[in-house]
């Protein structure tokens, strides 16, 4: 897989990311498509 990386010519969009890309963006965004409930609000000083 990394040999593919090291190929003349090749550009990332050679490859099939959608899997990856829909996997991490549940991990991040969840359900609902907000990140919200996993930002912290200002800090107290």
């Amino acid at each position: 897989m990394i040999r593919e990386y090291n190929r003349r010519g090749f550009h990332p969009e050679d490859r099939d990311t959608t899997e990856l890309l829909t996997g991490w963006r549940m991990r991040l965004f969840g359900p609902e498509g907000q990140m919200r409930h996993r930002i912290k609000g200002p800090r107290a000083a």
